[in-house]
């Protein structure tokens, strides 16, 4: 019997604009995919930020963070680039189509606790998916609980939006 696919959704993001490097933000959340990696070490990486997303001179935010996996063990087959994305949401669909096209499966979303019940509420609002989620937790300023708490109102508002406008009611 075949087991379940898995999938790490790593939502990682920030980078060094002078080394092309993962910041702090991105590494911490990255340890969050590998530790979800260690339990589930048949899983496959999503890596949530996109190829679209371009920092200057150093490439596209995806590569960037496929380079950082690859240098703490990951195997290149078991990373996929999100081709496409630029905030949570988008970033979120493209990841769903490629769970899709893999076979479907397990959900696990890789980010810092901030920012998890967005993700959470993204999935449940947009696809119907409950997630497993692994969290780091950073030191965050107040400005940016405030921004996530405006975020978490817009995101599940468009993608409920998105979920109905994607019934077929004819």
């Amino acid at each position: 019997m075949k087991s379940e696919q898995t999938f790490i959704v790593d939502y990682a993001y920030g980078f060094n604009i002078s080394t092309c490097e993962p910041n702090y933000v991105a590494r911490a959340r990255i340890k969050a995919g590998l530790r979800a990696l260690k339990k589930y070490p048949d899983a496959h990486i999503i890596l949530g930020a996109g190829m679209k997303e371009k920092t200057g001179d150093c490439g596209p935010l995806a590569a960037i963070m496929e380079h950082f996996l690859i240098e703490e063990g990951v195997v290149s087959q078991k990373i996929f680039l999100n081709p496409e994305g630029y905030d949570t949401v988008t970033e979120t669909e493209a990841v769903y189509d490629i769970v899709l096209k893999h076979g479907n499966g397990r959900i696990i979303c890789a980010t810092s606790s901030f920012h998890a019940p967005r993700v959470w509420l993204i999935w449940l609002c947009r696809f119907g998916r409950m997630p497993r989620i692994y969290t780091t937790h950073l030191k965050t300023p107040w400005f940016e609980y405030l921004h996530e708490v405006i975020k978490i109102t817009t995101d599940i508002a468009r993608s409920l939006i998105k979920r109905i406008a994607s019934l077929r009611f004819f």
